[in-house]
């Protein structure tokens, strides 16, 4: 499987959270002191994404969930449905495309956040968090005259499921009017995968491998929009 998207998307990934904090509006004097949470009582959000985009040349991801998230004080427990799809095109030296290899991850997560330090409306938090779901890779060929090395590639396939285990650390923010928000996270996780992999010696000879196990430590980088459902508990708790 190839990393090098992957070592690049990491790197992006880095930079980006990096550069959230310059981008976020100074705060003046008369804004609240930090303390663990700038939130009090409860307060039920929906959050939710879709994004589709491409990280370098010929690298495309397509992201979507839904969920929610159910607040008290500095605590939150959260549960979204998730499909995750990365898309790698392969060119040839004229930069026509060949063909195209496809990672799919479908799933559940469930997380917990606990707010530690919170000014105004932002909110820096730890984050754990679960994932179970489907796994599958596959390709797609295009109306191209393929070699026959690529011509026994593109019949691979891998379908499997797996389950995952993370923590890390997320800034918040919230919008004081609206009470909409994003959060974004960098996460470290150990993933425990379990597929079945079909792979082509020839054209017509293949080696089926059932039940492989496999475990690596990944990064996860997580955004999110949310948009609150119930008011909190004490909402003048909640301005600067």
């Amino acid at each position: 499987m190839n990393s090098t998207p992957l070592r690049k998307t990491r790197l992006l990934s880095a930079s980006i959270l990096l550069l959230i904090p310059l981008a976020l509006p100074a705060q003046g004097t008369g804004h609240a002191k930090p303390s663990p949470s700038s939130e009090k009582g409860w307060r039920l959000d929906l959050r939710a994404k879709a994004i589709t985009f491409f990280i370098i040349e010929d690298a495309f991801f397509t992201t979507v969930n839904l969920g929610a998230e159910l607040r008290y004080n500095s605590h939150s427990l959260g549960i979204d449905g998730s499909y995750f799809r990365w898309r790698w095109e392969h060119d040839d030296g004229d930069d026509v495309a060949m063909f195209e290899r496809y990672e799919k991850r479908a799933y559940l997560l469930f997380d917990y956040k606990f707010g530690f330090l919170g000014w105004g409306q932002n909110q820096l938090y730890f984050n754990s968090y679960l994932k179970t779901g489907t796994y599958n890779e596959w390709y797609s060929r295009q109306d191209y005259d393929l070699s026959a090395t690529d011509s026994i590639r593109t019949q691979n396939r891998s379908d499997g499921t797996f389950n995952e285990l993370g923590a890390g650390l997320g800034y918040k923010r919230n919008y004081k009017r609206s009470r909409c928000g994003y959060d974004i996270s960098a996460n470290v996780a150990k993933r425990f995968s379990t597929t079945d992999n079909l792979t082509y010696s020839t054209l017509t000879e293949s080696e089926f491998e059932e039940d492989a196990h496999t475990s690596e430590i990944v990064f996860y980088m997580r955004l999110n929009f949310y948009f609150p459902l119930t008011r909190p508990g004490n909402p003048e708790q909640m301005t600067p």
